[in-house]
């Protein structure tokens, strides 16, 4: 068995893989790399951890956006594994630019909106801002026509 060993110059990525075997190996990057839970350290809790009850509070979507962030760097590291089990060359600068840009992709994608678009309040379980006294605590606020589609937007003042 000869094991193969290539050090990316990205993200401190080491893949190791047998050349003659069509699947398996391994792969590793930068413990940074990943979101962590901000009170166990671990990259897959669900903040159900003996410190999640102290200090500042997780939402729901702040922990499946941490998550699915995770789980994209898992997909990315799985294919560049598979790629250099497959004989692609994973070092060349091509592949390299077009890995770099799949990472940044992940911190650009968007979250789901977590707070009302009018006043800023925190958003309910179903997209309802808290706040009782806006305008949007009783409409959904993904109409794509925004303010400007709510039920209300002609009865009080405009911004």
């Amino acid at each position: 068995m000869s094991y193969k060993k290539i050090e990316l110059p990205i993200h401190m990525i080491l893949v190791q893989f047998d050349p003659d075997k069509p699947a398996g190996g391994s792969i590793t990057c930068e413990p940074e790399l990943y979101e962590v839970c901000p009170k166990c350290s671990q990259p897959n809790c669900l903040y159900q951890c003996d410190g999640s009850h102290l200090g500042e509070v997780q939402t729901e979507d702040m922990v499946a956006g941490r998550l699915q962030g995770n789980a994209a760097i898992d997909a990315i590291l799985s294919l560049i594994l598979a790629h250099a089990c497959a004989g692609i060359d994973i070092e060349s600068a091509a592949y390299l630019e077009g890995i770099e840009t799949a990472f940044d992709a992940i911190g650009n994608s968007p979250l789901p909106e977590t707070e009302c678009q009018r006043c800023g309040s925190l958003l309910d379980e179903q997209g309802l801002c808290t706040d009782g006294t806006c305008p949007f605590s009783d409409t959904d606020q993904d109409d794509e026509r925004g303010w400007a589609g709510h039920p209300d937007h002609c009865k009080v003042p405009c911004d």
